[in-house]
């Protein structure tokens, strides 16, 4: 182990070079796959890196005018975020990953909306659409078994949604 100075001192090029020499037994040798260095190739390397960073900088900008846009019609971004990187997932992979994050829900407690579509025989985006948020606005689906008696779920059957999806029952 080499011995540590806690003086200060000035080390010179010459004294850095025959430290170097003296250790260099105790160097690991550098593992470099690379024979001369060519400045040409090496600079177009560098060059065509550089022009690639600035036409991502330039898409990334323009991206960022088009959701500018859409929000200044009325759009919700954050949405719209979420559809087009749902549309980059292959579809097995989106299902697989829906039917998992149902499977999650399911196992905290809360009612997924692919059940529960399933259950009416409607789309989930439909209800999604007809259904309010709940009290908390996590927008989780209620049912007869998650309220306790006396809480207006008197008609509701054990397990089925609460009320509010009454209507979607009788509209499918």
């Amino acid at each position: 182990m080499a011995k540590v100075s806690t003086t200060t001192e000035t080390i010179t090029p010459a004294m850095a070079e025959s430290w170097l020499e003296k250790n260099k037994e105790n160097r690991p040798m550098p593992r470099v796959k690379a024979g001369p260095i060519s400045a040409d190739r090496l600079k177009s390397f560098v060059e065509r890196i550089e022009k690639l960073s600035e036409e991502r900088d330039a898409i990334g900008s323009d991206i960022r005018e088009v959701y500018a846009e859409a929000k200044g019609v009325g759009y919700d971004v954050k949405t719209m975020r979420k559809v087009v990187a749902e549309r980059k997932i292959d579809s097995a992979d989106r299902d697989e990953q829906e039917a998992l994050l149902d499977v999650y829900r399911h196992a905290l407690g809360s009612n997924s909306y692919r059940a529960v579509a399933e259950q009416f025989g409607i789309s989930k985006s439909k209800l999604h659409r007809l259904v309010p948020k709940n009290e908390t606005g996590t927008g989780e689906i209620e049912t007869a078994s998650s309220g306790s008696a006396g809480e207006g779920r008197e008609t509701a059957v054990e397990g089925s949604p609460a009320p509010a999806l009454a209507s979607i029952q009788a509209s499918a």
